[in-house]
């Protein structure tokens, strides 16, 4: 069984969420919030279009339980899956890094530097 994105349509906006909210934040770092990606239904297209160029299965919901349109395309989700979690735990310990980095002392900092240089 292959998966695919599900959008879920909140009034003019569309949603996914978990692991979806993961691929829509990798191909248009769309911010997670509440593990919910969202955005308005002007940009439906441009992210159906992203979606296709990268070869990932969607799936929408139609209004007035008209049903769904589902993809027909080679369908990649595992992989780019796979690459957005890693990508987004990179950018988190970046992050984390940062802020320890921020709240250092010139000691500290003086003496990570010097051990970073010494290993790059």
């Amino acid at each position: 069984m292959s998966k695919y994105i599900e959008f879920k349509r909140k009034g003019k906006f569309y949603e996914v969420t978990y692991e979806d909210a993961y691929i829509l934040w990798y191909l248009l770092r769309y911010k997670i919030y509440n593990n919910k990606v969202g955005f308005p239904e002007s940009s439906l297209f441009k992210v159906l279009e992203i979606l296709k160029e990268n070869q990932v299965g969607y799936r929408l919901s139609l209004d007035d339980d008209l049903g769904y349109i589902k993809s027909n395309i080679e369908n990649k989700y595992e992989e780019i899956l796979e690459e957005a979690k890693k990508e987004f735990l990179k950018e988190k310990k970046q992050k984390e890094l940062l802020d320890k980095i921020k709240r250092a002392s010139r000691d500290d900092l003086e003496k990570v530097l010097s051990y970073m240089e010494s290993v790059l």
